[in-house]
């Protein structure tokens, strides 16, 4: 491989790298976030068990 291609590649494939490592835990972090917030509600109770990041459509669904 060309150097001239060596460093735009790598830094693409970091990129990438990057993007799939907050992909796979923005979900536990929103829910753990979630779960935070309404711990501290006072008298309402609830847990949030799953949420899915849909972000390619910008939706989300709790369970």
């Amino acid at each position: 491989m060309k150097r001239r291609y060596s460093w735009p590649l790598g830094t693409i494939a970091a990129l990438v790298l990057v993007l799939i490592a907050v992909h796979i835990a923005l979900p536990y972090l929103v829910r753990n976030y979630l779960n935070d917030k309404l711990a501290n509600m006072g008298d309402y109770r609830g847990e949030i068990a799953d949420v899915d990041l849909a972000l390619w459509r910008g939706a989300y669904r709790i369970n």
